[in-house]
């Protein structure tokens, strides 16, 4: 069975992704830096991890085959955009160095619709 962890696990998208994969027979590791388990699968353990902080990430990718990286903070969530900048860039710098340092098999990284940034109050 094949290991898969998915960050962000407590957001839209990834609720979905997490079923998605446990269906298709993965063993899944979910991570967030927010627990909430509405939506996730019966089963499906949440871990609070910190994405900015690269040793947690090393040590939750141990043993995994698969990383999706889903993670990151929306536009829209009220934090100032420094920190939602701040947070997404290191997140998703230390997913690529620890997925090419972790030797795994494959990772996939998503955005969302907020990349393109707001529409009708900023700048797009």
């Amino acid at each position: 069975m094949p290991r898969t962890l998915v960050t962000g696990a407590s957001g839209k998208v990834c609720c979905w992704t997490v079923g998605v994969l446990a269906e298709a027979g993965h063993d899944i590791l979910a991570i967030d830096r927010v627990i909430s388990k509405e939506a996730l699968p019966p089963g499906v353990k949440l871990w609070p991890v910190e994405l900015t902080d690269l040793s947690e990430l090393y040590q939750f990718l141990a043993g995994a085959d698969y990383v999706c990286h889903i993670a990151a903070i929306p536009n829209h969530s009220g934090f100032p955009e420094a920190t939602t900048y701040q947070n997404n860039t290191i997140s998703t710098s230390n997913f690529f160095q620890a997925s090419v340092d972790s030797g795994l098999k494959k990772a996939v990284h998503t955005s969302s619709e907020t990349v393109y940034g707001f529409i009708g109050g900023g700048s797009v």
